[in-house]
């Protein structure tokens, strides 16, 4: 089974370190990735990543917005609201 995401896009708003019961540290980012249509058309779609530990870590101290970012990971189901959840677990930092 494959289950992977890769997104390329700016930073759109910046991560809020939270720790969590399990003394975990954990945020969300949002990307702003474009879209590209036939007739050169472009939207922009925003996406929330959820980041955990050293890449929430890494994020909050690297990031600003604007800054162009890849981030791979993987989609899960939140098991106790059902909403899909996209969840890094590598972040590039393109210059």
């Amino acid at each position: 089974m494959l289950n992977t995401f890769v997104l390329l896009g700016k930073v759109h708003s910046l991560p809020l370190i939270q720790g969590t019961n399990l003394s975990e540290n954990q945020s969300t980012i949002e990307i702003e990735c474009q879209r590209a249509f036939t007739d050169n058309g472009v939207i922009s779609d925003i996406f929330t990543v959820r980041l955990w530990r050293g890449i929430a870590e890494s994020c909050k101290a690297a990031c600003k917005i604007g800054t162009v970012i890849a981030i791979k990971g993987r989609v899960e189901v939140n098991l106790q609201t059902k909403a899909m959840e996209l969840i890094a677990e590598k972040v590039e930092f393109i210059r």
